[in-house]
């Protein structure tokens, strides 16, 4: 099968996909960028944007400037890759119309036999007149904006993909079923497929790194929704029964409000930025376990990432986290807005070595059983083929 998948970012789940699917498949991956972003870094790829928009193939200078051998590194080889530059991030610039014949040129050489669009965004869906010969398969990653990130575009862009009936797949069952009641759209419209475990980071980790005893890791971007605040809040309680404990706080975003609730900063290493790799693969290595607090949640890439490093999760009962968290097996689950339930559970996997223990081979099982990326990647291509086959069979009605 000829796939064609376009992306602007999650690429760590994006590429562990791409990888995977390149095994019997042709399959292209188009990048997009904006130059009006001097600097993007998001997961586990950092580009160096460049002032010049074009569309740029693996071969051209330009992608060795925004990509170079960061690229070379993620992805399969048998994976061929475009960059689009795209000169501004208002649709109607004259340059972002300049681009699209070059670009359609582009997807009508590849003739793909489906289009999978990776995030939905304004560029792309003015690209859609000119692919309507393409089956396209669209995932997305939130139904509505979280909780203190509230933006038209989420629901705007989704209602828009939902009127147009195309295939949609999604990271969870919580997520599927929360998409088809709020846009009224038929739930098998709708394919909840989880991430696979996020063993990209593993490239970067440290040999003179373990784990520590008393360590606890909360990892990713600082934002109202993830319930920092809690985790915070739980701290003291922790400390009561558990000595030396750290908690490790790894993201950028506003932390202000945070830092000012904290009562034993000697508890807690706090790293307000973007994290590199190779920082991120240290944090995971030394954590006795990973805590994702939030108030909301759809799925959840930073559970993926503690898998792949073995390591449990304590998690609220929000959005699509408890499908893929086994109580008192791979991690804890607990009420949100808690923290008592959260100081409790945290504890309880700090101070007990053979429970952790028997975590890491339950979540090295799950793993291999319901989250590889083989499976997963068979499950995509499930969808791809019946989006395939109900297109030639309207086709075939029409022209019978």
């Amino acid at each position: 099968m000829k796939i064609l998948a376009w992306t602007r970012g999650h690429f760590d789940v994006t590429f562990e996909l791409i990888n995977h699917l390149a095994s019997g498949n042709d399959i292209t991956l188009v990048i997009q960028t904006e130059k009006w972003v001097c600097g993007k870094t998001e997961s586990v790829l950092e580009l160096n944007i460049l002032q010049q928009p074009g569309v740029f193939s693996r071969t051209d200078a330009q992608f060795k400037l925004i990509a170079g051998e960061r690229i070379r590194s993620l992805l399969d080889a048998k994976v061929q890759v475009y960059i689009i530059n795209y000169p501004s991030i208002r649709i109607k610039n004259p340059q972002n119309l300049q681009l699209i014949p070059k670009i359609i040129r582009m997807i009508n050489s590849l003739d793909p036999d489906v289009i999978h669009v990776h995030g939905v965004n304004l560029h792309f869906l003015f690209l859609l007149p000119f692919l309507g010969k393409y089956k396209k398969i669209f995932t997305v990653h939130d139904y509505i904006p979280h909780s203190g990130e509230e933006a038209w575009q989420c629901t705007f862009f989704n209602r828009l993909i939902a009127k147009l009936r195309y295939p949609l797949i999604t990271g969870c069952a919580y997520q599927s079923r929360q998409f088809a009641r709020y846009y009224h759209i038929p739930l098998n419209r709708l394919a909840a497929i989880p991430f696979g475990a996020l063993n990209t980071y593993a490239k970067w980790v440290a040999r003179d790194v373990g784990e520590e005893e008393s360590t606890v890791l909360f990892f990713g971007r600082i934002s109202p929704y993830k319930g920092l605040e809690y985790l915070i809040k739980a701290e003291p309680l922790i400390s009561e029964k558990v000595k030396n404990l750290k908690v490790i706080i790894a993201g950028d975003g506003d932390f202000l409000i945070y830092e000012n609730m904290i009562r034993n900063r000697s508890r807690y290493e706090i790293y307000n930025h973007y994290i590199t790799n190779d920082l991120a693969a240290k944090f995971f290595q030394r954590a006795s376990c990973v805590v994702l607090p939030y108030i909301d949640a759809t799925q959840s890439g930073v559970i993926m990432t503690a898998y792949a490093f073995g390591k449990p999760v304590v998690v609220t009962d929000v959005g699509g986290l408890p499908e893929v968290v086994e109580h008192g097996e791979t991690g804890f689950i607990v009420p949100p807005r808690n923290e008592f339930s959260l100081a409790q559970a945290i504890t309880t996997v700090l101070k007990d070595y053979d429970l952790r223990k028997k975590m890491r081979n339950n979540i090295r099982s799950r793993v291999e059983k319901e989250f590889s990326w083989r499976q997963i990647a068979g499950q995509v291509v499930d969808v791809y083929q019946k989006a395939w086959l109900n297109q030639r069979s309207r086709h075939d009605i029409k022209t019978g």
